[in-house]
């Protein structure tokens, strides 16, 4: 988990922030911190939904929000049009992951929207005040966000094994 934030949802959950969120919901604690940070809005008359499906749409804006390309998006036109163009230039769509846009998002294309936001390199504020500026940086959610390396290549040895000799890890 990101840090602060299990902990953010627990001390806000009893508060409601969307007229069709009661303070007994069981996510309302997550939809107030998702709020807090940015990442979710509600809709055009300002309430959550909460038991309702998300649309393909949304989820990707929701992916992007939480990389930081809000203000990309916004610039580009805004939902949907905005953050579905940003999201394919950043990557998002890596491995063909489409979807029409006002279709229900399955459970597979969240998982791998979320599997591609990962490694997707953040947009930060580099600038302040009147010189407000926003810049893709050299920073992952994985790496930078939940501090976790993704390495690949080809196991040669373990501590009990090696490839070659009496113990092959090409046995097994």
């Amino acid at each position: 988990a990101i840090s602060g934030l299990t902990e953010g949802a627990e001390s806000t959950k009893t508060q409601a922030n969307f007229p069709d969120v009661s303070a007994s919901h069981w996510a309302n604690g997550y939809i107030n911190v998702s709020q807090a940070q940015g990442f979710v809005i509600g809709d055009d008359t300002g309430r959550f939904r909460p038991d309702d499906n998300i649309s393909y749409a949304e989820a990707v804006t929701i992916m992007m929000r939480v990389l930081g390309y809000d203000p990309a998006a916004q610039s580009s036109g805004g939902f949907p049009t905005g953050y579905l163009v940003t999201a394919g230039t950043a990557g998002l769509f890596r491995g063909g992951v489409s979807a029409p846009t006002n279709a229900a998002a399955t459970r597979g294309i969240v998982a791998k929207l979320a599997y591609n936001a990962l490694t997707i390199n953040l947009m930060e504020r580099t600038g302040f005040g009147v010189n407000e500026t926003y810049e893709v940086v050299d920073k992952t959610l994985l790496e930078d966000k939940l501090d976790v390396q993704k390495l690949s290549g080809q196991v040669v040895a373990t501590s009990e094994s090696t490839l070659s000799g009496a113990s092959s890890l090409k046995d097994d």
